[in-house]
């Protein structure tokens, strides 16, 4: 991070930082108020399988969408992508280019994968409040721009050291699609771990025809383009 990377991020951050910030506690109130009284094959469950399986479920509908973001193909695949690319137009990994998405992202994720399983399911609210709380605080511990050699763990977690990988310019490397959880992307082959070495680029390459990052209208724009 420098200034220069601050100053564009900071368009993301007042631009549509509120915009996300509304969204996500509309779908939070939304998802923690409804799993206090919507029944559900979980209602009955301990909170820790209720915990548990709200991760796993989340993980399931995050990495399908998440991946289909990448690689679906058509209309659906080209609009799914033009709202996922702002987050991997930044150079760099690092916390505050976490903030750096589209709206129309954030209302898919946490939309479909965060708060639809919840209500599907009828987690408890203090379970669901649980789930919440992990995926908020390991969304921005996954983007510190810290050396972080987690060994083992990476099997079980997903931490900077991975997501870097999903972040690569190069596509050879692009994988590591899930969120909190790298349960899919092992069961998928799409499981990308070379302890010590990291991708040699982040961000996207200049053949993908995309705007620069410091674009922000044309970010912004993106999902609204007509050419292929």
């Amino acid at each position: 991070m420098n200034w220069a990377s601050f100053l564009a991020d900071l368009k993301f951050i007042l631009s549509s930082g509120i915009t996300l910030v509304s969204i996500s506690a509309v779908m939070g109130y939304f998802t923690i108020t409804t799993a206090g009284t919507h029944p559900g094959p979980a209602s009955d469950w301990p909170i820790a399988a209720q915990l548990a399986s709200a991760l796993v479920i989340f993980e399931a509908f995050n990495y399908s969408l998440h991946r289909a973001m990448h690689q679906m193909r058509g209309p659906i695949g080209r609009l799914l992508w033009r709202s996922h690319a702002a987050h991997h137009l930044p150079p760099r990994l690092y916390l505050v280019m976490h903030a750096v998405f589209h709206p129309i992202n954030a209302v898919l994720t946490l939309g479909t994968a965060m708060t639809l399983p919840v209500w599907l399911m009828g987690y408890g609210s203090e379970a669901a409040a649980m789930f919440l709380n992990i995926n908020g605080m390991h969304g921005l511990i996954s983007h510190f721009n810290v050396d972080i050699r987690a060994g083992w763990m990476n099997y079980l977690f997903v931490g900077p050291e991975l997501h870097r990988y999903h972040d690569s310019a190069s596509l050879t490397e692009l994988g590591n699609f899930g969120a909190t959880l790298p349960l899919f992307d092992i069961l998928f082959g799409t499981f990308t771990y070379r302890p010590g070495i990291p991708p040699q680029e982040l961000g996207v390459l200049p053949s993908a025809g995309l705007p620069l990052y410091e674009q922000f209208g044309a970010v912004m724009a993106l999902p609204f383009r007509r050419t292929n």
